[in-house]
């Protein structure tokens, strides 16, 4: 009979650990319930344990979409009203990703021993960031839990729809290029070198465009290890010089300013911040804490800064919407929202319209930018394309006419 690990607590927090012999895990939390024992974790000794180990190994950290997933199962039963232990309980057997079904299993216990909800979170910052355990905090104090929730759903929902877009439109050009790379490697390789032997022996005066495309045949031959390396070291060498400081800062600034795609890059950014400020805002976090958790939404060396002086800024007493007067980051309607919304006493309600807006701006723009990216790739794809197919039959164009 296979043997169980169990770790389980009394009804009053107290942690017990062992062993049981069952033929399923049901048999062994059936076995704890009828002791008064409450199971938390329960798994297989021997080398079925080693795999659920391996389960639980999360390179690249936990993907959005099952956060997004987890957000929605808990606001959707926290609506319900039902309470956040029995929440933990179902969400930790009905769980299909092990990194998740892992951290319940923690936060139950921590929860069940009389530890607060976002404390118990805060233990898993790969799950739980910053502004969530702000949120849930805010929650937990004011009796809105459901509501939080429900808005970080929501929040994280949206955010996976923008990240989905944007891998949509990146996927056009990236097998395009991935193509235009295979049929240079074919090309190159396989083609180029028998026809040159025909040139060859029959003494073919070439074209320059023939030469050179000859010259890279014989170069990518000779030295494979040396285009192999510089096809994997140029963006990696790319990835490591951008995180310098000073060319961060720099690309940073420039980002913003490249034709068409500043327009997207500086939305995503607007959309991030404000999203976040509106979540922020109306759970009830201060405006100077709100700014401080919002700065970390931006991957901008420079809307961070910003938000960091707006933070510094408001503690003087003054307003949001007088340090964003002329800011050349923040377009003026950025300003005129936050100025109605401290006018009115409805920041939190201004600042998520204008995030809708930002957002519905974002993901119409992802749309088009296939139908712009579209047709300068498929010219590109031509002209490489066209190069090489006019560097082949001019040659075999004159050798037909030699022979005639």
């Amino acid at each position: 009979m296979p043997k169980f690990n169990y770790v389980a607590i009394t009804k009053n927090g107290q942690r017990y650990e062992g062993t049981i012999e069952a033929t399923s895990r049901t048999e062994v939390s059936q076995i704890l319930q009828n002791k008064g024992l409450t199971p938390i974790k329960i798994t297989k000794r021997g080398l079925l344990a080693g795999i659920e180990v391996l389960k639980e190994i999360n390179i690249g950290g936990i993907p959005l979409k099952e956060k997004v997933f987890f957000f929605k199962q808990f606001a959707l039963m926290a609506e319900a009203g039902l309470p956040v232990s029995r929440i933990l309980t179902i969400l930790t057997e009905q769980s299909t990703y092990p990194p998740i079904r892992r951290i319940l299993t923690e936060v139950k216990a921590d929860v069940m021993g009389g530890m607060k909800l976002y404390q118990a979170f805060k233990k898993h910052p790969q799950l739980f960031d910053d502004i969530t355990l702000a949120l849930v905090k805010a929650g937990e104090e004011s009796g809105k839990l459901d509501y939080v929730f429900k808005q970080l759903a929501r929040t994280f929902s949206k955010k996976h729809k923008i990240n989905s877009a944007i891998r949509s439109a990146l996927a056009y050009p990236i097998v395009v290029i991935i193509i235009i790379f295979l049929v240079l490697a074919f090309l190159t390789l396989v083609v180029l070198p028998q026809m040159r032997e025909i040139f060859e022996e029959f003494n073919v005066q070439l074209p320059l465009t023939t030469r050179m495309l000859f010259a890279l045949s014989d170069s990518v031959r000779k030295y494979p290890f040396v285009y192999l390396g510089l096809l994997i070291g140029i963006p990696i060498g790319f990835w490591q010089i951008k995180k310098i400081p000073d060319v961060k800062r720099t690309l940073h600034l420039l980002l913003p300013k490249i034709p068409y795609y500043g327009k997207i890059y500086t939305r995503i950014q607007l959309a991030n911040i404000t999203s976040t400020l509106g979540l922020l805002f109306d759970a009830g976090v201060s405006i100077i804490k709100a700014f401080e958790l919002a700065k970390n939404t931006t991957t901008n060396f420079w809307y961070r800064l910003e938000m960091e002086n707006i933070k510094e800024y408001l503690k003087k007493g003054k307003r949001a919407s007088e340090y964003l007067k002329d800011n050349r980051f923040f377009p003026p309607l950025v300003r005129y929202m936050f100025e109605i919304g401290e006018e009115s006493g409805k920041l939190g309600e201004s600042v998520r319209k204008l995030a809708k807006f930002y957002e519905h701006e974002v993901t119409y723009a992802l749309k088009n930018i296939s139908s712009i990216i579209q047709p300068i790739l498929i010219l590109l794809l031509g002209i490489v394309i066209g190069v090489i197919v006019l560097s082949i039959y001019l040659p075999l164009s004159q050798l037909a006419q030699s022979i005639g």
